[in-house]
């Protein structure tokens, strides 16, 4: 496919940095042509997107149900158990700074014996998924977009008491730290980095 998301993001040889800034720039090119071309449009609305990701096990199916929005670092109780590495972390960065651009999920857990948000994103779905997509192993993927501000409200201040676990990203999680820090120090446009936001948490 030739908006396949794996040619933005991937990491240089090596997996490190590339000094010469050449392979960033190449993303950042790329990028612009995909939205000149319309295969990424920026959502300028405030959101939730609820996820669901239905697969089978054994003779079970399972529905496994998330949400995808943007989080402040700061303000949530946040868990690792996973080392960085620096020239990873480093990689992410640059790649951030050169596209004005997040990309990929940081995928966090959290605990909801009620499932009350559960119950929130369901009642905010309204309609057809703005994405359906059926995969090769069998799963299926649905994507809603919920704006009611009465939703959103509440699922914020319902998250608001919640802790989270990183399941995965703790590379792209270093970076939003470190991109917070460098904002401080050297006065980085940080709105550039959200307009075209595809992640799950910022600075």
């Amino acid at each position: 496919n030739p908006y396949n998301i794996a040619r933005l993001i991937k990491a240089p040889p090596g997996g490190g940095p590339d000094p010469s800034g050449e392979h960033y720039r190449a993303a950042s090119s790329l990028m612009r042509r995909w939205i000149s071309e319309g295969a990424l449009a920026c959502d300028e609305g405030a959101a939730f997107y609820p996820y669901s990701q239905t697969y089978t096990t054994g003779s079970s199916a399972l529905t496994r149900n998330g949400f995808i929005g943007l989080g402040d670092l700061r303000d949530t109780g946040l868990f690792t158990h996973e080392r960085v590495h620096t020239h990873v972390r480093d990689d992410r960065t640059q790649l951030r700074l050169a596209t004005a651009a997040d990309y990929g999920l940081i995928f966090m857990i959290y605990t909801d014996p009620e499932r009350s948000i559960d119950r929130l994103l369901r009642d905010c779905e309204t309609g057809s998924p703005l994405l359906t997509a059926d995969q090769n192993d069998g799963s299926t993927h649905r994507l809603y977009r919920c704006s009611d501000p009465m939703f959103t409200r509440r699922i914020v201040e319902q998250m608001a008491d919640l802790d989270c676990v990183i399941a995965d990203g703790h590379h792209r999680t270093a970076s939003s730290v470190l991109l917070g820090k460098e904002k401080k120090n050297n006065n980085i446009h940080q709105e550039n980095i959200r307009k075209w936001t595809i992640m799950k948490s910022k600075i």
